[in-house]
This record gives structure tokens, C-alpha cells and sequence, in this order.
């Protein structure tokens, strides 16, 4: 869903076209991270010998909620870089990319990082804390995987900040208001994990909730410069922003032509 970008070339007006978003570096990073451990899982899978590799990371980085409250904290964050599901990869991939970039391009590669890995930990605490709230944490085989949480937060950070942003719903040919992309995103976020398992994996909107409150935080920041509303550039490697030039009022064109017209006449 990349965002409408503003293109502007010396010698044209301003206006309006449609570009991918740029491949920022921490984008790159989690992108890396992510699918070199999806298909690292899918390669020792398909042989008997290695399949054990792939129980004991699950074992070790997915998020047990039992695992986590007696001591494997790190789980909180391991488990969104372990994934499974084909479709729930490449909606990470997607958003890490198309929304991430944006993000990252505005705040820069350390927050936008930090605020990833902290949606996706709030995200592990609101699995767990949902898994014994309802009494499920005796269950060996329940477990938690994947960015959804983070993904969630950074939906939210820019359907708050970038409301009105305009993207393109890939694969149909039309433009979706950020704050309409992030409603879309959870009716269909919640439409999966009923599918998948039920109630308790609602937890991971934990991140949205988390993303919600920092966002809502930041604004009201002494001080804080208001981040733009589209990009601007001339391609993949963009990674600044800048408002749209306002359209002055009618009144203010006449008052301009009004001035140069009397300084060509005093310039004769």
C-alpha cells in the first residue's frame, strides 16, 4: 500500500503521482531479519535431520506465556521475528516496508526501531496477560509468533499522525485514507485470529493500544515540530519529508499581481 508521494522536477508545478516507499535502513534490517528466519524454518522443515532445529527455536524464541513469566523475558520481543504462515509474512514484509519506511523516513532509524520492538513487546505482554486472564497458561501447547502487534502499532502511529495520507490498497487500483487503512487492517487482523485460534490471541492488539498511547503522548510534547503529511522526492532512495506548499488565497493572487504589475510599470 505505498503512500502518494509528491514529485516535483525543477522546471514543473507540484503534483501528485504514485512511487514505492524507500527501502530505509532499519527497514532493511527487519525485513532481513524477518524473512531470513522464515525461510530458514521452511528449509530445515523439508529434511527428518533438521527438523529438530526448527522445535527447538520455536521452543526457545516463540512466545511461551508460562515460559515468559518464569524468566525467558526475551521471548516478549524474539517471538515477532518467528514466523510460520505464508499470508502472515508477507502482510509483515508489506507493512514493515510500506508503512515502516514512511515512519522511519519521518523519526529516524532509532526511534522508528524502538518503537517497533516496544509495540511488538507490548503486543507479548497483552498475549500473555490475556492467556491467564483466561486460564489458559496451563496449556503446553499454546504459543505466540509473529509481527502482527508491531505491525498494528505502526498502523496506528500513522493513521494518528498521517491521517489523511492517501495509500494504494495493492492489488486494486484505488486510494484509502491512512486512518481508513488502519480500520480495514484490524477487521481483517481480527477476522485471522478468529480463524486461528479464538479469543486468546486478541492480546497482540496490545501493540495497538501501546502505539495509541505513545502517539497520543508525543503529540501533546512540548516543543514537538508536527510531522508532514506526504512524501517528497524523486525516488526509491527518498527519506525526507516536507508539507505541501499551501494554494494561496484568491485574494492574496490579486494582491501579488497587483505588486509585480507596478513594479514593471515603475521598471520601465
Amino acid at each position: 500500500m505505498p503512500p502518494r508521494r509528491q514529485y516535483r522536477t525543477p522546471n514543473a508545478t507540484q503534483g501528485m503521482t504514485l512511487s514505492l516507499p524507500p527501502f530505509t535502513r532499519g527497514v532493511i534490517w527487519l525485513l532481513a531479519i524477518n524473512l531470513g528466519i522464515y525461510l530458514i524454518l521452511r528449509l530445515f522443515s523439508l529434511s527428518e535431520p533438521t527438523k529438530w532445529i526448527v522445535a527447538g527455536v520455536f521452543k526457545l524464541l516463540a512466545l511461551h506465556p508460562h515460559d515468559a513469566v518464569h524468566g525467558a523475558v526475551w521471548q516478549l520481543v524474539t517471538y515477532a521475528f518467528i514466523h510460520w504462515d505464508t499470508l502472515n509474512i508477507i502482510f509483515v514484509l508489506l507493512g514493515i516496508w510500506f508503512i515502516g519506511s514512511f515512519l522511519e523516513s519521518a523519526w529516524g532509524t532509532k526511534r522508528f526501531l524502538i518503537f517497533y520492538l516496544t509495540c511488538a513487546a507490548a503486543g507479548g505482554l497483552g498475549s500473555v496477560a490475556l492467556t491467564y486472564a483466561l486460564r489458559a497458561s496451563g496449556d503446553a501447547n499454546l504459543f505466540f509468533t509473529g509481527a502482527n502487534g508491531a505491525i498494528l502499532g505502526l498502523l496506528v502511529a500513522i493513521g494518528v499522525l498521517w491521517a489523511d495520507v492517501e495509500f494504494m490498497m495493492i492489488p486494486f487500483p484505488f486510494m484509502v485514507r491512512a486512518k481508513y487503512v488502519v480500520a480495514i487492517a484490524v477487521v481483517v487482523d481480527l477476522v485471522y485470529l478468529f480463524r486461528e485460534g479464538g479469543l486468546v490471541y486478541l492480546g497482540e492488539f496490545g501493540g495497538l493500544l501501546y502505539a495509541l498511547v505513545y502517539v497520543k503522548l508525543m503529540d501533546r510534547s512540548p516543543g514537538r515540530k508536527r510531522a508532514p503529511g506526504v512524501y517528497i522526492g524523486r525516488g526509491l532512495s527518498d527519506k525526507a519529508f516536507e508539507p505541501p506548499a499551501k494554494k494561496p488565497s484568491l485574494l492574496a493572487r490579486w494582491r501579488d499581481s497587483y505588486y509585480r504589475w507596478k513594479r514593471r510599470r515603475a521598471a520601465r
